[in-house]
């Protein structure tokens, strides 16, 4: 778990529950690094809220970042708008098993 936050089961499901927030960090998880602007494109392909990438780049911005670098998950550089991940084992484990309940769901 992150040095930062201990979550319970339901505080980490809570905020796993919504999608600007998983594709997030599986992003993150998959690139190390990213911009805003290539987390809002890939948040705008996944979760299809149709706001757009203008909106969805606010959206991180001002709500979804700051959330989870609160709870120690990634690294946000206002200045720079860059993006590190931070994303502990476990929370990467249950990423996946989310990812694999949203597969067979769809199917």
């Amino acid at each position: 778990m992150s040095d930062r936050h201990r979550w319970n089961a339901d505080e980490l499901l809570r905020l796993l529950s919504e999608c600007r927030h998983r594709q997030t960090l599986r992003y993150l998880r998959a690139n190390d690094l990213a911009s805003v602007t290539e987390l809002a494109a890939a948040i705008d392909d996944h979760c299809r809220h149709g706001q757009g990438l203008p909106a969805e780049v606010s959206q991180l911005q001002h709500n979804v970042l700051p959330k989870l670098e609160e709870q120690g998950l990634l690294e946000y550089d206002r200045r720079s708008n860059a993006v590190r991940d931070r994303t502990p084992e476990l929370v990467g484990d249950v990423l996946e098993w989310i990812g694999t309940l949203e597969d067979r769901l769809e199917s």
